[in-house]
């Protein structure tokens, strides 16, 4: 009798120990994207299965997707009532919420390619910490760039900037964009991207500020199949969490969040939009057809003298919203010539075989 009972009460020990043990604090995710989107399955998937297990199955996160708890553009405002405890905010898709940050790129050199944005933007938000202020009511995270930048496809070739003269050009953003495309001699139309499909297939419209994920996901590419460099904006994404859901973890949790969404999230998140980008690009080249046109020196010195009273207006609306928008602007120039290369000296034109 005694074995028997010795018996059963190990099997009732592994019987416990085989049971899940259910996490002390459950995090809702407001994750706008589809489960089936690559930087979901390829970057924060991962990022939120490390969160879990650092924490010893202490913290579970539970995503809601595609929009299921809040459109793309209120994400960041979920967080900050509590709807949500953990969000993936895209800062280009809530107008008006974020005034530095949702047009940060948009006095991006026109010369230059966006290979290193993340180092730059990290960057302007230790040098100039009152940028940090569009994030006030919730715990800002981390933010993270797309590569290259977005640029000028046409669906016929451009051998020089006059060819862009009278074009129809698709412009996707705020006002500065559609200003920088007239300036550069085309006619900006403002559209959303399924109405900009049908545009560009029926000719209504023959050319569109995009970048690789457009051409190729949206298959933009079908139509445009001509790039001229000229770096209009980027894209700039970030991370944020509820206030007092962050407050109320215990100390070693918090530096679980600390360094799950630090320096690590930062190099993850730099190594998959850089890759991401570049397959994009190899995959428009390879399956699409597509081809870059290069511009000259001299070319770039115009633009560069189109683009300047563009570009000081985007430094007096931030001066305006109490930011010091001079300063900020001096300094993005000076982070572009350390970690923005030429086009002609850019990864993407050795790709492509330009030299």
């Amino acid at each position: 009798m005694k074995k028997f009972a010795l018996g059963l009460l190990a099997a009732s020990l592994l019987l416990a120990a085989a049971q899940p043990v259910a996490a002390e604090y459950e995090l809702h995710l407001n994750m706008p994207l589809p489960p089936t989107n690559t930087r979901w399955e390829l970057f924060l998937d991962g990022v939120m299965t490390d969160l879990e297990e650092r924490s010893g199955g202490r913290i579970k996160v539970v995503p809601y997707f595609a929009e299921s708890m809040s459109k793309i553009s209120e994400c960041f405002e979920t967080v900050k009532t509590g709807l949500a405890d953990l969000t993936e905010v895209a800062l280009l898709n809530a107008p008006g919420q974020f005034p530095f940050h949702e047009r940060a790129w948009d006095a991006l050199d026109p010369a230059r390619v966006s290979e290193n944005p993340t180092t730059i933007m990290h960057q302007l938000q230790k040098e100039f910490p009152e940028v940090m202020k569009d994030f006030e009511g919730a715990k800002f995270l981390n933010s993270y760039d797309g590569v290259i930048g977005q640029f000028i496809a046409m669906s016929r070739p451009v051998t020089s900037l006059a060819d862009l003269k009278g074009k129809k050009i698709v412009a996707f953003g705020g006002p500065t964009v559609a200003a920088k495309i007239e300036a550069l001699g085309a006619v900006p139309v403002s559209m959303s991207p399924g109405d900009a499909y049908m545009a560009l297939q029926q000719g209504i419209a023959e050319g569109a500020m995009t970048g690789f994920g457009m051409l190729v996901n949206r298959r933009f590419g079908d139509m445009l199949k001509h790039l001229v460099p000229v770096n209009i904006t980027g894209v700039i994404l970030g991370v944020a969490m509820n206030q007092d859901t962050y407050d109320s973890l215990p100390d070693d949790l918090r530096q679980v969040v600390d360094q799950t969404f630090g320096e690590e999230f930062t190099q993850r998140g730099t190594a998959y939009m850089s890759s991401i980008e570049y397959q994009l690009a190899r995959q428009w080249r390879d399956e699409m057809g597509g081809v870059i046109h290069p511009l000259t020196d001299a070319e770039y010195e115009e633009i560069h003298t189109r683009f300047a009273a563009l570009d000081k207006a985007w430094a007096d609306k931030l001066t305006a919203a109490g930011l010091p928008g001079d300063n900020i602007l001096a300094r993005l120039r000076e982070l572009e010539n350390r970690h923005s290369p030429l086009w002609k000296d850019s990864r993407l034109f050795r790709e492509f075989g330009i030299h």
